[in-house]
């Protein structure tokens, strides 16, 4: 009986050995796939923060863009009113060009420093 009872015995000490190994290579799985979490997860917060940098700078690009664009459709207004204003002052020169004959004569002193013009 008691040969009996330590074959148990040895079979029981056999078995949790086993168990304990099992439980122990479990561990160090679980273990490594923490860690390859825990530097997915630092990846992602990472990631995510510059993610978050990226959509301001975005968002400063496009207000600057807007401004832009803003500022372009004044000048181009601008520059449409000076073309306007040119092709009148033109209209105006010719006809006091035709109205008044001396002006063709008296051209070259017009703008001239110390002149009558």
């Amino acid at each position: 009986a008691i040969e009996a009872a330590k074959k148990v015995l040895d079979e029981a000490n056999e078995a949790e050995s086993d168990k304990q190994m099992k439980v122990g290579e479990v561990k160090a799985k679980y273990d490594e796939a923490k860690l390859d979490l825990d530097a997915i997860e630092d990846r992602m917060s990472k990631c995510s923060t510059q993610l978050s940098q990226l959509k301001k700078e975005k968002s400063a690009i496009e207000k600057e863009m807007e401004t832009t664009r803003l500022e372009a459709k004044k000048l181009s207004v601008a520059v449409g009113k000076i073309q306007k204003e040119q092709v009148n002052a033109e209209r105006v020169v010719e006809s006091l060009r035709k109205k008044h004959a001396w002006i063709k004569s008296e051209e070259g002193a017009f703008g001239v420093a110390g002149g009558d013009y």
